[in-house]
């Protein structure tokens, strides 16, 4: 079976358009992270930037350069904790703001109370990782 054959007229006209309209905003990502200032190399149209992965795998060093990925690994950690609460045992007596805490006493810390806390994150529920 020949593939021209099989698919209609129409068909080939929405092909050829989907893959115009994919060249067309297929680099539109890098122009937002440019006017943000972000840099990076400028992707190839269908591959983006997939090509210069695979020339060699990414160094120790390499990975250390990349402050935004650092910046979003953060925040997407802030927004979605990998544990739901921290606790400690208390080794000491501690009174702290009028609360006493007796030794041996197990403090639960919530953390997505603490991470989505407006006291010390400006518009917690938003993913911003320029914050960090």
């Amino acid at each position: 079976m020949d593939l021209i054959s099989i698919l209609s007229l129409e068909t080939w006209v929405l092909l050829v358009i989907s893959l115009v309209l994919l060249y067309r905003y297929g680099t539109r990502n890098h122009d937002v992270f440019k006017k943000q200032g972000i840099p990076g190399p400028k992707p190839l149209p269908f591959l983006g930037t997939l090509m210069n992965y695979y020339k060699a795998p990414p160094s120790y060093d390499k990975v250390m350069e990349m402050e935004y990925l650092d910046m979003v690994l953060s925040e997407t950690l802030r927004l979605y904790s990998i544990t739901d609460r921290l606790q400690r045992v208390c080794k000491q007596v501690v009174e702290m703001d009028g609360v006493f805490i007796p030794k041996g006493s197990v403090v639960i810390i919530p953390m997505f109370s603490l991470h989505c806390d407006p006291q010390y994150w400006p518009e917690p529920e938003e993913f911003r990782p320029e914050m960090y």
